[in-house]
């Protein structure tokens, strides 16, 4: 007589469904108000932003009506009222408020 012999099932080998390719958690950028010295405050409370783009990959911003290509590692300035939005391209707009006081602000774009 032979033993019994338990047959493992086979794996599933069927069509697989695909998942996220990326999953983000949080912001993909951050902010911090930039402190300026008395001397260099504006006079007509015109305020500027400082983006940078620390990401893997170019990027497009538009705040107002201005638009920008920043390549990985670069930075550029811009003009913009106390309370401005921003896009980058491919994401939602961002409300941002830069605060009494203040009158920069630098945006860190991480991915």
């Amino acid at each position: 007589m032979r033993p019994q012999i338990a047959e493992t099932p086979k794996a599933d080998t069927g069509p697989r469904r695909p998942g996220p390719a990326v999953s983000e958690e949080g912001p993909f950028y951050d902010s911090f108000p930039i402190a300026l010295k008395g001397n260099q405050k504006p006079a007509n409370d015109q305020c500027s932003v400082t983006f940078t783009n620390l990401s893997e990959r170019g990027i497009k911003l538009r705040t107002g009506d201005q638009e920008r290509a920043l390549a990985a590692g670069e930075s550029t300035t811009l003009p913009v009222q106390r309370q401005f939005v921003w896009r980058m391209e491919g994401r939602e707009a961002q409300n941002e408020k830069i605060g009494a006081g203040d009158y920069a602000l630098q945006i860190v774009i991480r991915r």
